[in-house]
């Protein structure tokens, strides 16, 4: 199986479409990390990395999300209308092997643009502007951290997916409209709720982007004002049940994904 990854990766490397994707997802961040830092306004001193963490977490979160549903069917899918998994297979690789070589390298690709997603304009805000006080760095990275598990969750999904309609196209036009259906229903609905149990957990990667709001009124004298403070939306046990939920998700719809192209007739 090592050989069908590096074969997989060398294929990936020289397919644009995905790239393309990723840039596009990079310029809608550019245009919200744009509006957050030129916000004088709001930011008097400056949009620092607490202040965005705050305020568009969530909006960052979900274009890894976008970018997943997308760009998974392309990589994954690159290859399943022509003979070059018929070669794989009469080569000696199993189906089993052929498979899983694809989704590690899907993974791979999801995992890390999504992350690279989250990262930059932190770093870019870092440099500019400072670090900020309204949240931890350990929460930060905690919540960072924790959002590989519903793009891992996601993209096996949307693999299963791809490998029933045997057309990477219309896995990411699917992977496209199912963001974007999803992003307008949680605007409607909200999601104050325990998100991470749903069963595609598409509301996940928002819940995670998202901190709660205490005021504290304090008095000076006569007068009087308040400090906002921000705590983790999310307690420890619910990151666990994030964590236990995604492989249990994971795994389910990575056998599913196997079993269907474990019979599907190659064309």
């Amino acid at each position: 199986m090592k050989n069908l990854i590096k074969s997989n990766l060398y294929q990936t490397k020289k397919t644009r479409l995905w790239k393309v994707v990723f840039l596009i997802m990079l310029l809608m961040e550019i245009m919200l990390f744009t509006e957050s830092v030129t916000d004088t306004a709001l930011y008097r001193d400056g949009c620092k990395v607490t202040d965005f963490v705050v305020g568009d977490l969530s909006s960052i979160l979900m274009l890894g999300m976008m970018f997943t549903l997308i760009v998974a069917p392309l990589i994954f899918g690159e290859d399943i209308n022509d003979r070059t998994i018929n070669y794989e297979i009469m080569k000696g690789h199993s189906r089993k092997e052929v498979f899983f070589s694809r989704l590690l390298v899907t993974l791979g690709i999801t995992v890390s643009g999504s992350l690279l997603l989250t990262l930059l304009p932190l770093i870019v805000i870092e440099i500019m502007n400072g670090f900020g006080d309204k949240v931890s760095l350990g929460s930060i990275l905690v919540k960072t951290l924790i959002s590989i598990l519903p793009i891992i969750r996601l993209t096996s999904e949307i693999v299963f997916f791809t490998v029933i309609v045997s057309n990477k196209y219309i896995g990411a036009l699917f992977g496209f409209v199912f963001t974007e259906v999803s992003v307008v229903i949680l605007e409607n609905v909200g999601h104050g709720y325990m998100t991470s149990v749903n069963c595609l957990g598409t509301t996940t990667l928002l819940s995670l982007g998202s901190y709660k709001e205490d005021v504290i009124w304090r008095m000076s004298g006569s007068a009087r004002d308040y400090l906002c403070t921000f705590s983790d939306a999310i307690e420890p046990k619910q990151y666990v049940l994030m964590a236990v939920i995604t492989l249990i998700f994971t795994g389910i719809f990575a056998m599913l994904g196997y079993s269907f192209f474990k019979t599907e007739d190659m064309r």
